[in-house]
């Protein structure tokens, strides 16, 4: 599986200028983690959460849900919202965790999801540039869906130079239940505070938090509208979107 990516004693900061990791507000030192469940091409409000952090752990520990977006995005296609899907092995797998879902090529899922994508972008101003490079990590024909996921959500953040502390909670050996579990996080790295996304809103108890001597906050995001091929935007199509339409100008965007 994906190894952890080591820790960076910078990262790029919202207004694309260089700054330290760790930030002095005031007498406290503030370290900002979010944590993530590996997604297929997520929508660009997870991205703009990862932007506001000074490290992003990548939650490959997590049971696998299928009707979350671990294998599932959106993209769009003749000014439609399409769904794909990359196909899961479930027999004696219902209670498994994200990284040890396996992929089923036993369905032609790859071509199909490769000739989607193109007939979706080729016309995109950036198709050309960054096709190829999708392609070949779809290629490598990963045996687990965390790994694959991952891979693309990793290299669309590095594109978009948006993080660079990036860590897999599998490899922090990070356990326990919803709020226990985003504070066992947030130490394991010497993190201060946690951002959330609203989705933690369900779960997320406060006062377990506050007892931790931690910082918690919700992300506030309000998604932008950015030069997308077709006649009409449409709101919540994955990532690659983005990258397609806008390349590595596509930043101003997230943040």
């Amino acid at each position: 599986m994906l190894k952890g990516f080591p820790l960076n004693n910078a990262v790029l900061g919202r207004t694309g200028v260089l700054k330290c990791i760790i930030m002095f507000k005031g007498n406290k030192v503030e370290k900002i983690i979010v944590g993530h469940q590996p997604q297929y091409f997520p929508y660009i409000g997870i991205l703009n959460k990862i932007s506001k952090a000074d490290v992003c752990i990548i939650t490959d520990n997590l049971q696998f849900n299928k009707k979350a977006f671990h294998n599932r995005t959106f993209i769009k296609r003749n000014d439609s919202k399409v769904l794909i899907t990359i196909p899961v092995l479930t027999k004696n797998n219902r209670w498994r965790p994200i990284n040890e879902m396996k992929i089923n090529y036993e369905e032609p899922w790859l071509r199909k999801h490769l000739k989607t994508i193109f007939l979706a972008y080729s016309k995109c101003a950036y198709f050309n540039k960054y096709f190829d490079i999708i392609k070949e990590i779809y290629e490598k024909e990963h045996i687990y869906l965390s790994d694959l996921t991952s891979e693309l959500l990793i290299f669309i953040l590095r594109e978009f130079e948006i993080i660079e502390d990036i860590r897999f909670s599998s490899e922090l050996k990070i356990k326990g239940e919803k709020t226990e579990f985003l504070i066992n996080l947030t130490k394991s790295v010497n993190g201060t505070k946690y951002l959330s996304g609203s989705g933690a809103k369900a779960y997320f108890d406060p006062e377990v938090f506050l007892q931790s001597e931690l910082e918690h906050e919700f992300n506030e995001f309000v998604h932008p509208v950015y030069s997308q091929l077709g006649k009409n935007f449409i709101e919540g199509i994955g990532c690659i979107d983005l990258l397609m339409n806008c390349g590595k100008d596509g930043r101003k965007y997230i943040l």
